[in-house]
């Protein structure tokens, strides 16, 4: 099935999703089963979490439809679709091998659903446990898929857990931020942008102070900027 056509159906399933909002598990799971026809026939292993397997279209997938369900305006619904569509677009071409191009889908997708989980955490006040659990197995995930062009390393497999424990309990620190989903998501973002870009350097040998200093100071200055947009959630 040819990415053109997927993305097509990928498009039509969240504008239905505008018309019909209480069709949600049904448009997912038809979307979900038309990817997963189409992983099969692109040869690809839908559980490998490699940047080429079948494992990151789907978890972008899941992302996409819990972030989509919160997300508020009819506006920027439709942006979102736009914008959501050319990803998935790019998602199924042959430059998702490229190292600079997985890494946006990848870094894309952590966004969606580190947001989309606390956006469920706020409006249905789930135990904060679960939420932290959430996050930590999509973060492990997504790791993986980030880290992969150095799994050789000795420390691999270490990194990938310190990082998801970091973004972890950074979830458990901003619950107690009064700002929406939608900062927070931002929020671990940037720590998410921050520490991982870090933690590349060690893995390839390149690792200096002059590097860490910049990485947090280009983080710091997001958050800045983002903190001063955002709105307080009302005590």
């Amino acid at each position: 099935m040819r990415p053109l056509i997927l993305s097509f159906l990928f498009f039509t399933s969240l504008e239905l999703l505008l018309i019909k909002p209480f069709w949600l598990l049904w448009i997912f799971f038809g979307i979900l089963i038309i990817t997963v026809l189409g992983l099969v026939q692109a040869k690809r292993k839908l559980f490998s979490l490699a940047p080429t397997g079948g494992g990151l279209p789907l978890i972008f997938l899941g992302g996409n439809f819990l972030f989509f369900s919160l997300l508020a305006g009819r506006a920027w619904q439709h942006i979102y679709i736009v914008l959501a569509t050319l990803v998935f677009y790019l998602i199924f071409r042959s430059d998702l091998d490229r190292v600079r191009t997985s890494s946006f889908v990848i870094f894309l997708t952590a966004f969606l659903w580190q947001a989309g989980i606390y956006g469920v955490y706020l409006n249905l006040f789930l135990p904060l446990w679960l939420v932290i659990l959430a996050v930590l197995l999509i973060t492990l995930g997504l790791n993986y898929q980030l880290l992969a062009p150095f799994r050789t390393a000795p420390s691999f497999w270490l990194y990938i857990f310190v990082l998801g424990l970091i973004i972890a309990e950074s979830t458990w620190v901003l619950s107690f931020w009064p700002f929406g989903y939608l900062t927070i998501g931002a929020t671990l973002f940037i720590i998410y942008y921050v520490i991982s870009n870090i933690i590349k350097h060690s893995l390839k040998g390149t690792f200096n102070k002059s590097i860490v200093w910049q990485k947090i100071a280009l983080g710091v200055l997001a958050l800045i900027c983002l903190l001063t947009v955002s709105k307080w959630l009302p005590s």
